[in-house]
């Protein structure tokens, strides 16, 4: 014969599961379906956690506009995505700061190695100028160089995400 659980009975299984962070156990000692678990702890969580409503009203171009891009999107159901959009980090304005931050801290860094590649050109012409060209510099300009193409690279990924970051919000 299969058990009827009260409220309460279900309640402490969840809270069981939950804490043991193992629902198949949990599910073996109750003898119940691992789904039927799943089922009650979706419906505790649900009544647990959005328990409140909101409701808005849209144009009819808003509305259209909603509907596509949640359409673009993996949420299951509109309320997600709404929850999803308004709770997001895109809208946590410290975070568009730390963008801020991170794009001075990458300007400066390209900055001074544009400054130091542009030292040893003006050196270069120096040399050239002046009739002093050897080879001993290149091994410098060569090393120079690299580095530089180095740190662009470095930043041009950073600006990239970067970009991509403000691009989404």
């Amino acid at each position: 014969m299969i058990k009827k659980y009260t409220k309460n009975e279900k309640l402490e299984i969840v809270n069981e599961a939950n804490n043991l962070k193992n629902h198949s156990i949990t599910a073996l000692k109750y003898d119940i379906h691992l789904s039927t678990l799943y089922n009650w702890i979706s419906l505790h969580n649900n009544s647990k956690n959005k328990s409140k409503s909101l409701n808005f009203k849209l144009n009819g171009k808003e509305k259209e506009i909603l509907d596509i891009k949640f359409s673009k999107t993996s949420d299951k159901n509109l309320s997600v995505y709404m929850r999803n959009k308004i709770f997001s980090e895109q809208f946590n304005f410290k975070r568009s700061e730390k963008i801020v931050e991170e794009l001075c801290a990458s300007r400066l860094e390209l900055k001074k190695h544009g400054q130091e590649l542009n030292k040893l050109a003006n050196y270069t012409n120096f040399l050239i100028k002046n009739g002093y060209v050897d080879d001993s510099f290149i091994p410098d300009f060569i090393r120079i160089k690299n580095d530089f193409l180095k740190a662009s690279e470095k930043h041009k990924e950073i600006l990239e995400r970067t970009y991509i970051k403000i691009k989404s919000v």
